[in-house]
């Protein structure tokens, strides 16, 4: 079954879409602050009361979440981006 976005989720995806056009870096800025936002509601979520299949799939999806803003920051930290292009054209 194909997940149908709600509107925050579209108007994040129209954002990133949006920043993507001005280059890597505020691409990757607009994931970061999604990623975050996703993120801590994922956290709040957790901390509500759910049945052991519901509360699995979250907690799934928010270690999902965790890795995705480890790599972000990870890669806004170092600008792989630019090292990338470096390496491209010595």
């Amino acid at each position: 079954m194909r997940e149908v976005p709600d509107f925050k989720g579209t108007v994040l995806k129209g954002f990133t879409a949006l920043t993507s056009m001005m280059g890597n870096e505020a691409a990757l800025m607009a994931m970061l602050g999604n990623e975050e936002l996703t993120t801590r509601t994922y956290h709040s979520a957790l901390r509500m009361d759910w049945n052991g299949e519901e509360r699995a799939l979250i907690e799934r999806h928010y270690e999902d979440e965790r890795r995705h803003l480890a790599w972000i920051k990870q890669a806004a930290r170092h600008r792989e981006w630019t090292r990338r292009e470096t390496e491209a054209h010595p």
